[in-house]
């Protein structure tokens, strides 16, 4: 995620701050931190919004490097947990299907807040035609 989150910010400036904008706020006197917390970060809150929700996902749905690297099971993820409900012979679905559903909680949650910030981040930059 920190390559692409690299890549996500600098399009994101790229299109979304023109310079005629910070060079009005330098003309106007702002230092260069006052540009970059007044002017840049409200600009880039749709895309932060959105890499923190595909950043969000990304270490929720980890399954691979935790299975192999944790020992104990009281440090794994939600999905590790949820995968080892599975017995060889007999598996509860109930409690599979509660534990599905319980996980997917804080992820809805998330992307109901974050909605309008993914939404408008996503389409930033797009481009008609």
């Amino acid at each position: 995620a920190p390559a692409f989150g690299v890549f996500l910010f600098r399009q994101a400036v790229i299109q979304s701050v023109p310079d005629e904008l910070l060079e009005a706020a330098r003309i106007d006197g702002c230092s260069e931190w006052s540009i970059f917390f007044v002017v840049v970060l409200p600009l880039l809150r749709p895309m932060i919004g959105a890499f923190m929700l595909i950043t969000f996902l990304g270490m929720w749905n980890n399954f691979i490097s935790p299975q192999i690297v944790l020992q104990t099971a009281d440090k794994q993820p939600l999905s590790v947990a949820i995968a080892q409900l599975r017995g060889v012979y007999k598996t509860d679905y109930g409690l599979l299907t509660a534990a599905t559903v319980v996980s997917v909680l804080p992820v809805a949650a998330l992307f109901l807040l974050l909605q309008k910030q993914f939404i408008s981040g996503l389409t930033t930059g797009a481009v008609k035609g």
